[in-house]
Order: structure tokens, then C-alpha cells, then sequence
């Protein structure tokens, strides 16, 4: 509409106090449809996502274990390659997490199939998150299969409200 000249820009004064959107509203009514149904929308992702995210990731920190230890078993059951993650997967512990995931994709055929097991699992961070999406994209598109299994109440509400549970659950 600015290219247009149907609509004219807010005055400076108005521009500098971060009311540009106030003076759209003016010119074109409309719109306060749309910014009302966005404004709605990003209140209800604050309260129901993000911040009981940040609330119950700062309670589960505290009772967290420090330190991760990671596992590669290649003799799992049905030649499966099993990933156990024990403790708090956390930035800090990023590193070891890749290159225990590196490893695996290094060694595994062309249809690889892996499980993680995450019996242990205390804590896992957005950065680990991202570690594991990645690496079943990875297998997904070598033609493997990626499982994550026993997960606890805990760590699955942590998915759920990072919003990658119905992705990395699923078989």
C-alpha cells in the first residue's frame, strides 16, 4: 500500500515512539482485525508455551545432575544401534552429544536404524533437542529407522512444550 500511495507513512514524532502501527490502524481500519487476531495469538503462545517452558525448565534444572554420560551399544537387539543418554543433556554437554551422533551416522550402512534410549535422561536442553532432530533427519533420509524410547513423564512434557514431541516420538 506504501508503493501504491493508497496509504501514507506515520509522521516521524510517531515513527520514533513505536506507534507506526497506531497510525496504520487510522488509515486503514481494517486492520485491526488482523493485528488483534496476531496480538491473541501471540498471547496464548506466551501462555501456554513459553512461558511454562521457561517456568518448568528452571525447575527441573535445579534438580537436574550435572554431567552427561553417553553410550553407543552397536549390539542391540535386531542390529539396531542403540544411543543410551544418561544424565543432563545441556549446551555445556553439546559437544559430546555430536560426536557421539557424528560416530553413528560415520558407522552406520545405508538403512541404518537407531534407538535412543532415554531411561536415565534427567534434563535435555534446545540445543540437544536440535542435536537429536537432526540426526533423524539424517537416518530418515538414509531410509532408517529412529526411535526414542523410554522417556519419562518428565522429559516428554519438555518435548511437548518445546513443540517437537509429535516429531521425535513418532516412528
Amino acid at each position: 500500500n506504501f508503493v501504491g500511495d493508497n496509504i501514507q507513512r506515520a509522521p516521524l514524532r510517531w515513527q520514533k515512539l513505536g506507534l507506526e502501527w497506531v497510525w496504520r490502524i487510522l488509515q486503514e481500519p481494517l486492520l485491526w482485525k488482523r493485528y488483534l487476531v496476531d496480538g491473541l495469538w501471540f498471547l496464548r503462545l506466551m501462555v501456554t508455551k513459553v512461558l511454562p517452558l521457561a517456568i518448568y525448565q528452571k525447575m527441573l534444572l535445579r534438580k537436574a545432575s550435572k554431567g552427561i554420560s553417553i553410550k553407543i551399544n552397536n549390539d542391540a537387539p535386531g542390529g539396531n544401534v542403540e544411543l543410551v543418554i544418561s544424565g543432563s543433556a545441556i549446551i555445556e554437554s553439546g559437544r559430546l552429544l555430536k560426536s557421539s551422533c557424528r560416530k553413528i551416522l560415520e558407522q552406520l550402512e545405508a538403512s541404518p536404524s537407531i534407538s535412543i534410549n532415554c531411561s536415565k535422561l534427567d534434563y535435555i536442553d534446545s540445543s540437544a533437542l536440535g542435536t537429536l532432530m537432526l540426526l533423524k533427519a539424517n537416518i530418515k533420509r538414509r531410509g532408517g529407522e529412529f526411535g526414542l524410547f523410554g522417556t519419562s513423564p518428565r522429559i516428554n512434557r519438555l518435548l511437548r512444550l518445546h513443540g517437537v514431541d509429535e516429531f521425535l516420538l513418532e516412528q
